[in-house]
């Protein structure tokens, strides 16, 4: 969760610095069309951190989600409340 947190914030920050934004960028899917898409990998991971206890993944990583880019992301069945999702990318995102 720890390298979760880091990468989502490597890559917030990236996109506010214009000579990174091109070089620095963090799909926790993977990038959409292409090969290496997972759209459920985001959902297993929030799963597998529940498992300690409900609702570990909103209380430690719900608010490093803003500006993530979530395109094309399976979130069924997700609790995102309380999450900070003020500019991220739920473009194609499944949100059911």
């Amino acid at each position: 969760m720890n390298v979760l947190i880091l990468l989502l914030e490597i890559h917030r920050y990236a996109q506010l610095v214009d000579a990174l934004k091109a070089q620095i960028y963090f799909y926790p899917c993977g990038q959409p069309d292409t090969e290496g898409h997972d759209p459920g990998r985001l959902l297993r991971i929030m799963r597998y951190s529940d498992c300690w206890q409900l609702g570990t993944f909103n209380q430690r990583l719900g608010k490093f989600l803003r500006s993530a880019n979530l395109r094309s992301a399976d979130l069924s069945s997700v609790d995102l409340s309380g999450a900070d999702l003020s500019g991220a990318d739920l473009s194609r995102a499944n949100l059911s």
